[in-house]
């Protein structure tokens, strides 16, 4: 029997350097609500950003960097 052939990755947001608003930590929740949806199934106001930070529509949240998260949010709010 073969393993599937697949990819994951853990990332960690700590409070250190940089200061996490609970608006902040409220939005990321959403962005991962759901495992493997398209970004814009869990944050339906976020659709109008994406093209501004050079994202395509059918974005996962798996697939957009920390810093990214904080631009987003901050454009939205």
């Amino acid at each position: 029997r073969l393993a599937p052939n697949t990819t994951s990755c853990v990332i960690s947001l700590t409070k250190g350097d940089m200061k996490l608003s609970d608006g902040l930590v409220k939005f990321l929740n959403r962005c991962f609500a759901q495992r493997r949806k398209k970004l814009v199934n869990n944050v339906k106001e976020i659709a109008p950003y994406l093209e501004q930070f050079g994202l395509p529509s059918d974005v996962r949240a798996e697939q957009i960097e920390p810093e990214t998260f904080i631009k987003l949010y901050n454009a939205i709010m």
